[in-house]
């Protein structure tokens, strides 16, 4: 199970953690200038895996939204289930 934060939000990105499953990975796409601080034995218990993007220019995200209202870049096999904002 893949968990997306592109909130940006410390608390989101802290918090979210808890919505990962047994060897999920959580990937990081907003950032957030601040510390952020994660429970060590939860990231180990869940053998979890935490990837991050690179920082994007918001031209860079148009152009990925172009791509994919297109049809270029096909999305139907992409995650659809979300986790409801806390």
């Amino acid at each position: 199970m893949l968990v997306f934060d592109c909130t940006g939000d410390r608390t989101s990105m802290e918090q979210s953690i808890q919505l990962l499953q047994q060897g999920g990975k959580m990937i990081f796409v907003g950032l957030v200038n601040d510390h952020i601080s994660l429970f060590d034995p939860d990231l180990h218990r869940k053998e979890a895996t935490i990837l991050a993007s690179r920082n994007s220019t918001p031209a860079e995200h148009h152009r990925v939204l172009d791509l994919m209202e297109s049809g270029t870049v096909n999305v139907t096999d992409w995650p659809t289930e979300f986790a409801p904002r806390a």
